[in-house]
């Protein structure tokens, strides 16, 4: 019965059935549309693959297009179905992470160092004199940001 069936047409339940030659039934297609601001579709397009005729699609009304430009879509995506078609994008994250990271570090390390030399010289212990420098540095940076009740309090024997 199946090889009978091969490149035959014949009417069925929903209109002409065609068998090509190797026995897969081509099918007739509908295209619908719902046209904007309505609530039911309606065709806009046959295809009948079954029909005998040369015209094959029938246009039955005019597509309206819901996009930038009111232009149907393209058959491919600009990237392709796989991105296959784009370059991968650049991310600077990795950049900012590593910025934000040495940016930390460099503030952290300043941090400690300022802390310690700062617990050293209110508690009165005597640094080498390596860092007498330091010591300078740090108190001249008290100064500047007038911590008047500390400047009266620790920093008296420089004259402050």
């Amino acid at each position: 019965m199946f090889e009978r069936a091969k490149g035959k047409t014949f009417r069925g339940m929903t209109g002409n059935v065609k068998v090509d030659d190797n026995g897969d039934r081509e099918p007739d297609y509908w295209v619908w549309d719902l046209v904007p601001g309505a609530t039911e579709f309606h065709v806009a397009m046959e295809i009948s693959l079954t029909s005998v005729d040369s015209e094959k699609i029938q246009i039955l009304k005019e597509i309206v297009w819901e996009t930038t430009g009111g232009k149907a879509p393209p058959s491919t995506p600009t990237c392709g179905f796989l991105n296959e078609n784009c370059p991968p994008e650049k991310s600077n994250m990795v950049l900012i992470i590593s910025i934000f990271t040495v940016v930390a570090i460099v503030l952290g390390s300043a941090a400690s160092v300022t802390g310690y030399l700062w617990y050293r010289f209110v508690h009165g212990d005597s640094l080498s004199a390596k860092s007498t420098f330091l010591e300078l540095q740090l108190t001249i940076f008290v100064c500047l940001f007038h911590f008047t009740p500390f400047s009266q309090q620790y920093f008296s024997h420089i004259g402050g």
